[in-house]
């Protein structure tokens, strides 16, 4: 833990713009030392997300217990949303979008590969995602670039509401 603040410190950035991500199956291994740790993060100010979410080891419970500022749906859930006839997908990835809602948590999509996908996530209400489509991983001289012009990849209103967007967490196109 104590690295992260230092770093941040080392170059200046405040931890509150800084989002770091645990997978869901860490709640399972340690789940008190995971608490532990992500309320001291919490505390000196980052975010933390709960990366692969629905991957296997979900609960209500951990949700309650784990005080996690964003849910990164794992991809997985995306393989079957170009599938327009699976309605156990559609209806499980709708709940999670609910749940998210519930909870007051922002929802991200991974593995976004198609515009079928996109249409599917935003018809559920979840309008952020990460995937080939929006971003193929970037060299650091790409990705300064990205960086420097990215007005025509973020919704500049989106960038206004919520300042800690990060450049793999794409607003869907509408």
């Amino acid at each position: 833990m104590q690295g992260f603040v230092l770093c941040a410190k080392k170059y200046s950035i405040p931890a509150s713009l800084l989002e770091l991500e645990i997978t869901e199956s860490v709640y399972t291994e340690s789940t008190q030392q995971l608490i532990a740790v992500i309320r001291q993060l919490k505390a000196a100010g980052f975010k933390i997300a709960m990366d692969d979410f629905g991957k296997g080891y979900s609960s209500l419970n951990m949700l309650n217990e784990v005080a996690v500022d964003v849910l990164k749906l794992d991809m997985k859930f995306m393989e079957k949303a170009d599938l327009a006839d699976d309605t156990s997908n559609s209806n499980m990835f709708s709940f999670v979008v609910n749940l998210a809602t519930w909870f007051d948590l922002p929802i991200i999509a991974e593995g976004i590969e198609t515009e079928t996908q996109v249409s599917f996530l935003r018809s559920l209400g979840c309008n952020m995602g990460q995937g080939y489509l929006l971003s193929k991983p970037q060299k650091d001289a790409d990705f300064i670039y990205t960086l420097n012009n990215c007005k025509d990849v973020f919704c500049e209103e989106k960038i206004k509401e919520r300042p800690n967007n990060i450049i793999n967490r794409r607003v869907l196109p509408a």
